[in-house]
């Protein structure tokens, strides 16, 4: 497979257009290409020839997954799934997932292929680990506004929103930074906040901007209990032990919550006030960079405060 950053001639040559950055909510038609010629090969890769009939077989525990994803995600009985008049399993399979790959939502198509790596991790096969890095390379290659990501703590991957590379970095060494700090509840926070964005509607919006916003408050509550429901003891303990060591610099980061957790403000008026003005995914994407950077921020000042404690539990 080529380089995620492979350029071809006329591309290196001003001959064609460079690729454009995919926007949020959208699956091009090249990307839905390359996710299916993937996961073609995934599924040749674990499928075999019958010896008898020459007909085309998953192994067996690939199949009873394939099959229960695929009825999950559609919503329909197995036995729909299965059913095909002169047809193997194999076959019905595969023309269900292409036409889930080419014809549904984006959010439909992350689900279906988060779903398959996800239950596909508990089976010992390493064709699941090859099918996820190759599916990594297509996105980073097609510059999507989503990287498929490994979480290390729960064993599990999920698509993150990104409006830029820079950005998608940030929040991913940010998520990494929370969780590998102990402060797993945090980390839960910032991955229910992706998954809303990318339900791609205004409800999900809102759920992110609140689900980023708990994240801060998580870690600001293990810093320090009074802080559940105002940063400002966190940032004080922060303040008194001189690992904030600029007033002006603890005064912003008030500020900054202040306006997100103001009765007025994102949390309560955008989330959750049907009268409020519609959150947008600008909006919900940069509530998500912005608490995953503040949340990343203060996990690494508590532990210059408390080396001892952050390997612990989050709540």
């Amino acid at each position: 497979m080529a380089d995620s950053n492979y350029l071809t001639f006329s591309q290196r040559n001003n001959l064609v257009p460079l690729p454009e950055p995919i926007k949020l909510g959208e699956l091009s038609d090249g990307l839905r290409r390359d996710i299916w010629n993937e996961s073609d090969k995934f599924l040749q890769a674990v499928s075999y020839r019958n010896a008898t009939t020459a007909e085309r077989l998953l192994l067996p525990d690939v199949e009873e997954l394939m099959v229960y994803v695929l009825g999950h995600i559609w919503e329909k009985p197995e036995d729909e799934i299965r059913a095909v008049p002169k047809k193997s399993v194999f076959v019905a399979v595969r023309e269900h997932f292409r036409a889930m790959v080419f014809r549904g939502d984006f959010n439909i198509v992350f689900d279906l292929l988060e779903m398959i790596l996800n239950e596909g991790s508990r089976l010992s096969s390493g064709h699941f680990n090859h099918f996820a890095d190759n599916i990594k390379k297509v996105f980073e290659r097609h510059r999507a506004a989503y990287r498929l990501v490994f979480i290390k703590e729960h064993r599990c991957y999920q698509f993150f929103p990104q409006s830029s590379e820079e950005e998608g970095q940030a929040i991913q060494q940010a998520v990494e930074t929370v969780q590998d700090g102990g402060m797993q509840g945090a980390a839960v926070h910032l991955r229910e906040a992706a998954k809303a964005i990318n339900r791609g509607d205004e409800k999900g919006f809102a759920d992110a901007v609140r689900e980023s916003i708990h994240a801060v408050e998580s870690v600001a509550s293990r810093i320090d209990p009074k802080a559940r429901n105002n940063l400002s003891p966190a940032l004080n303990s922060l303040k008194k032990a001189g690992v904030i060591k600029h007033e002006a610099l603890k005064s912003a980061f008030d500020k900054l919550y202040g306006y997100t957790s103001d009765e007025k403000g994102v949390r309560h008026s955008l989330a959750f006030d049907k009268n409020a003005p519609n959150v947008s995914e600008d909006e919900a994407l940069f509530m998500l960079g912005a608490c995953a950077s503040f949340a990343a921020y203060l996990v690494r000042k508590h532990r210059q405060i408390s080396p001892a404690t952050h390997d612990e539990k989050g709540k």
